[in-house]
């Protein structure tokens, strides 16, 4: 063949591979313009999450959802959910605010084409964004209106929540209509004896595993010799061993034991001064005990915390306040001048009502709180007995017969967040009985209502007759 043609055919290759190549190219670009394209019309992104109670795991509805940099706002929903659509790359502060709760918020690093989940827990207050007490006309919303025909016809002592099912006792004899003998129990609706129910009055309950323990005056449950101390296990009354030789006024439930706490001397048998330990199948002495009542108890980590009016416990002074950590007993600072009535821990602080007015040798009106050095009061106090205390979801609950928390008119419950007390609502009301103003004696937590018992008849505006449940905001 010719060197020319040759040639000529190898510049047409070259060409047409050259052509290809372009084309090749080409194409490579589009794709990636496309793929841009592509990627640029994909929704932004998105922030979701879930607001729920720090404690309880309970949601919260209509909560305001807001970021910074802005991006608009929404509530969530009825089961706490919340959608924060379209949202532009890059870091941004999600907050969430509600009447009744701390504003919080989190931090989020927002990437294209991604839903950002961003939950948040939320603590209660007690006051409204203005730093006023919520309103107690609105408040008083929150009263039940459950126990109008259903209350109990005498006062309570000891309230306890298990599962959905909430435990009382008291001196009351009828339980709505139904005949119950100072023990019932209440499953949101109605109320139902626990079997014959006992000879005489109850005071504290407590709840370990699937069994409910009394204490109190009585010496018979279920016609069964149980002397002031009993257990039902849902079907039935059982003794633990002989029971005490005096009442019992306090519990408290320290890795699966039962403490109790009263006015005896010696607990199935063995010498007990006012306080005793039962693991499950015996009674065993805590130390010496004390040389007078113990009314109240509270577990603080691996301490049992009690008050009473004794003056020595184990053999140490300790004025109306004392510690047990398990092998010996040691006083809190040099206690209180008259009775210790309620306890109540969160973390390292104690808290503790009665009838005193100095703690630590500090001016403190019946409240005083003790940081593990020093006591100090809360607020200016009580001006009456205050007699039962709950901490629950960083709120200090308290009940007792008093009409006055500082300069405040609070009617004998209150709440505390650390710096300001309120009412809950206009509170209870009404009539005691044998003798006594209206009060609250017991409280307990049951999902998201706090339950109150006592003597009164009215909680709230609405009528009432001894118990009523406030549902927390």
């Amino acid at each position: 063949m010719h060197e020319f043609s040759k040639l000529s055919i190898k510049m047409t290759n070259f060409k047409q591979k050259r052509g290809r190549m372009k084309l090749i190219n080409f194409f490579l670009i589009f794709i990636l313009v496309l793929s841009a394209c592509n990627e640029e019309s994909k929704p932004i992104s998105n922030i979701s999450g879930k607001v729920i109670t720090a404690v309880g795991d309970s949601a919260i509805v209509n909560v305001l959802i807001a970021t910074n940099p802005p991006t608009g706002s929404v509530f969530t929903d009825s089961n706490g959910n919340y959608l924060i659509p379209e949202v532009s790359e890059g870091p941004y502060t999600v907050g969430a605010s509600k009447n009744g709760f701390v504003t919080t918020t989190v931090d989020v690093l927002v990437k294209r084409g991604q839903t950002i989940s961003a939950n948040i827990l939320m603590t209660r207050t007690i006051v409204a964004d203005n730093g006023n007490c919520l309103d107690p006309i609105l408040a008083d919303f929150n009263w039940s209106e459950q126990f109008r025909v259903k209350g109990l016809s005498s006062d309570v002592y000891g309230i306890a929540s298990k599962g959905s099912d909430v435990y009382v006792g008291g001196r009351f004899d009828y339980a709505g209509s139904s005949l119950v003998s100072f023990a019932a129990k209440w499953n949101g609706a109605n109320w139902s004896a626990l079997g014959s129910g006992m000879n005489e009055a109850v005071f504290p309950i407590v709840v370990i595993g699937n069994d409910v323990y009394y204490g109190g005056v009585f010496t018979t449950a279920g016609g069964v010799t149980v002397n002031h101390v009993a257990r039902w296990d849902g079907n039935s009354w059982h003794a633990l061993g002989s029971g005490t030789d005096g009442n019992v006024y306090a519990m408290a439930v320290l890795n699966g034991d039962l403490y109790i706490g009263g006015s005896f001397t010696q607990a199935g048998g063995v010498p007990a001064n006012n306080i005793a330990k039962w693991n499950g199948s015996q009674w065993s002495a805590v130390g010496t005990g004390t040389n007078d009542v113990i009314y109240s108890m509270a577990i603080a980590g691996t301490d049992v915390i009690v008050g009473g009016n004794f003056t020595v416990a184990g053999g140490t002074s300790a004025n109306r306040i004392a510690k047990w950590n398990g092998s010996a007993w040691s006083a809190l600072g040099s206690g209180m001048n008259n009775y210790v009535r309620a306890l109540a821990v969160n973390n390292s602080t104690i808290y503790a009502g009665g009838i005193f007015t100095t703690a630590g040798g500090n001016t403190a009106y019946r409240l005083a709180q003790w940081d593990g050095n020093s006591w100090s009061s809360l607020g200016d106090g009580a001006n009456e007995y205050v007699v039962s205390l709950l901490f629950y979801d960083n709120i200090l609950y308290c009940g007792g017969w008093f009409t006055m928390l500082g300069t405040k008119p609070i009617n004998y419950i209150a709440q505390w967040d650390g710096n300001e007390w309120c009412g809950l609502g206009s509170g209870v009301g009404g009539y005691g009985s044998l003798g006594f103003p209206p009060g609250v004696n017991a409280m307990a937590i049951n999902g998201s209502e706090l339950y109150v018992g006592g003597q009164f008849d009215s909680a709230g505006t609405k009528p009432s007759s001894r118990i009523s449940s406030y549902l927390i905001p």
